[in-house]
């Protein structure tokens, strides 16, 4: 997990902004972006984190160990630690979902204001949203690659099963972490840690490992933020010359 917000020029962002649309302007984007960054520099932590308890908790002594031995074993303090590894698994790998789902209107706000479409057109302030903003940017030109960007996040975009883990988590219950042990021999590692299979809004999204998937998933969000970015900026760059 090891994306770089620096790819995309932020300083470049606020500078146009200012010379742009005037430092009141600024001061309404720069929350907006700035939380962008961090949102993503938290979701890297708790993943990271994620990823420590994990390899930490599955050493090679435990991935020969039967997945029965681990969940009833005599042992009080072993069953007290395997009940804490899955509450750690399940506190960071919560908290990385929901800072990967924020991304999409933390980013609908940094462009709202960016592009001072809140003077323009403006949207009640509640609204603001990914689909809000993409139909404003829809009326401008040379606005194709960003709404398409911005619309990845959206509700048919790249990222329904972080969205659903997220909005179940926040509304109805959590979606819990368990150990599974494979039998067949064709895993490499026989006790992985699996995001369990559930429903939402009569969607069913599959069992995932969890390692794998949120991984995955961040370096997804973190390249398509950082192409909206660099998007922004080439509009925002275009308007200043």
């Amino acid at each position: 997990a090891c994306t770089n917000m620096h790819l995309w020029d932020i300083d470049e962002t606020r500078n146009l902004v200012l010379q742009l649309h005037g430092r009141a302007q600024l001061e309404r984007a720069r929350p907006a972006l700035r939380s962008v960054a961090d949102r993503i520099s938290y979701a890297r932590i708790h993943i990271q984190a994620l990823e420590a308890v994990i390899n930490t908790y599955l050493s090679p002594a435990r991935q020969t160990q039967e997945l029965v031995e681990i969940v009833f074993s005599d042992s009080e303090d072993a069953r007290n630690e395997f009940n804490l590894f899955l509450r750690k698994v399940g506190a960071h790998a919560t908290a990385g979902i929901q800072s990967l789902h924020a991304i999409g209107d933390l980013l609908s706000h940094a462009i709202y204001y960016s592009l001072a479409i809140n003077v323009t057109e403006p949207i009640e302030e509640k609204k603001v949203s990914v689909g809000t903003v993409v139909n404003r940017l829809k009326g401008h030109t040379n606005t194709e690659a960003l709404c398409l960007l911005l619309s990845s996040f959206g509700p048919n975009g790249d990222f329904q099963h972080i969205a659903a883990l997220s909005n179940r988590a926040k509304h109805r219950s959590l979606v819990f972490p368990s150990l599974n042990e494979d039998q067949t021999g064709q895993q490499e590692e026989r006790l992985a840690v699996l995001i369990e299979a559930f429903t939402h809004n009569k969607a069913n999204y599959p069992a995932v490992p969890a390692q794998a998937f949120l991984v995955a998933q961040f370096e997804a969000v973190g390249r398509k933020t950082i192409e909206a970015g660099n998007e922004l900026n080439a509009i925002l760059g275009r308007s200043a010359t």
